[in-house]
Formats: structure tokens, C-alpha cells, sequence
């Protein structure tokens, strides 16, 4: 029996659809950002690092990445992390349209193989965004290997997040923000974190809850700032 499920399996897997719906959402991202009223929030923190071509790693939750690359002022290159099952590879199709170069792996699963991106990348004097929650969650939860990835490299975290006043909430695990046209939205960037490359373990995991909980901060700020119910992180349960 033919399912939609197994139809959209069928049209994924083919090159052309994949770059006709690239196109097509990345136009339709375009149109979005150039009718919507967009105010930008702590760009104080990051544009020095814009002037001086300094890299940096960002931080932003999986469910704000529709809107994100617009957000970026900069000129250089800005890569992305992507998983590089189905999913992630539409994700990064749409990226690429829209001027971001992929770097695939995840937080999750592949982090050797995106460790060694990321180092490139910033070596390389270009930015890398990284969504810690993703690619299957839990919701607005830090993994630790962004942390790790600092430490490594020495680069600084910003966190960054959006959000608009009309939107739609997808029923997923991240509640993934599609934003509308005609939206009022605001773009915003939080204070560096800094990672020393001599952290023990018991130091990686205070700045990992540190930096959850300044996305968490940042991400309600800017619902609260365009008018929207702040969205939750996913409840973690402790088995006893």
C-alpha cells in the first residue's frame, strides 16, 4: 500500500526535488525576512568580533533555524552543522540555498566526524552555528558537545535566537517556528561564553547548564519581546 509517508521517502530521495524544494523554501524564507519588521537585540556583542574577522561558534535551538542566516550581518562564511540523515539533509539544502555551507554531523551522533568540521572551519577564520538540541532533542537541552567543541578549539559561544509575533508551531519534538509574512520579529545575540581549554569535567558540565540556561533566558526574552507565550524546554524525567 502506498502511504504519504512512503511518497515523501520516494520524493526526498530523488536530487531534483531535493533542489527544487531547496529553492523554494529558501525563496520563501527570502520573501518572509523582506516583509517582516525585524529589530535586532545584544548585536553589541558580536559585530566586534565581525570587524576584527574573528570565527566564533553559535549556538542557537533547533526550533529557530528557519529565520536564522538572515539574522547574520556578517560577510564571511557562516557554516552549519547538519545531520546527515533525510531530515537534516533538507534542512541543509535550504541552507545551502541561502548561503550556508554544511558541515555534516551532529551534537548527537557523528560528533567526531563534525568535531573535525567545526575545527576547520574556524582554523579557516568562518563562523560555525551549532543546534545543541538537535537532531531529535530533547527540546531546548544542552548536549555536551558543544562544550566540548569550545574547549577544544578555544573559540568563544554566543548564543543566538529569534523569534515573531505571527508564527506557527509545528507539533514536533522542538515545536519547530515557522514564521509568517508580515511578521514583527526580533533577532537576538547573547554575551560570549568562554570555555578554558583547562577545564576538568565538573567545570564543563557547570558552563554546559551555564549555557542552557542563557539560550533558555535568551529564547524567552524574545518571545516575551514580539508577544508570543514562551516556549518551554522539554520536562527531563530522573528515573529512581
Amino acid at each position: 500500500m502506498i502511504t504519504p509517508k512512503k511518497i515523501w521517502k520516494k520524493l526526498t530521495s530523488s536530487n531534483a526535488f531535493m533542489i527544487f524544494i531547496s529553492h523554494l523554501v529558501a525563496t520563501i524564507i527570502r520573501i518572509i525576512y523582506i516583509t517582516g519588521k525585524w529589530e535586532k537585540v545584544g548585536y553589541e556583542n558580536i559585530r566586534p568580533f565581525w570587524k576584527d574577522g574573528k570565527p566564533v561558534l553559535v549556538a542557537t535551538w533547533h526550533a529557530r533555524i528557519m529565520m536564522l542566516y538572515q539574522g547574520w550581518e556578517d560577510k564571511s562564511t557562516l557554516n552549519a552543522v547538519a545531520s546527515p540523515h533525510r531530515d537534516g539533509r533538507i534542512i541543509a539544502g535550504i541552507l545551502n540555498v541561502l548561503g550556508v555551507s554544511i558541515i555534516s554531523g551532529s551534537t548527537n551522533r557523528d560528533a567526531r566526524k563534525a568535531a573535525i568540521g567545526i575545527a576547520r572551519k574556524l582554523q579557516n577564520g568562518e563562523s560555525v552555528a551549532i543546534t545543541p538540541d538537535g537532531p531529535k532533542g530533547p527540546r531546548m537541552r544542552m548536549s555536551s558537545s558543544l562544550i566540548y567543541f569550545a574547549k577544544k578549539t578555544g573559540f568563544p559561544i554566543f548564543p543566538m535566537t529569534m523569534s515573531a509575533n505571527k508564527c506557527f508551531l509545528a507539533n514536533s519534538w522542538d515545536r519547530f517556528m515557522v514564521v509568517y509574512p508580515f511578521a514583527k520579529g526580533v533577532y537576538m545575540f547573547g554575551e560570549p561564553l568562554y570555555v578554558p581549554q583547562d577545564a576538568d569535567d565538573t567545570k564543563l558540565e557547570e558552563l554546559r547548564i551555564e549555557l542552557e540556561d542563557r539560550m533558555n533566558n535568551l529564547s524567552q526574552k524574545a518571545d516575551q519581546h514580539v508577544g508570543i507565550t514562551p516556549i518551554k524546554p522539554m520536562e527531563l524525567t530522573t528515573n529512581v
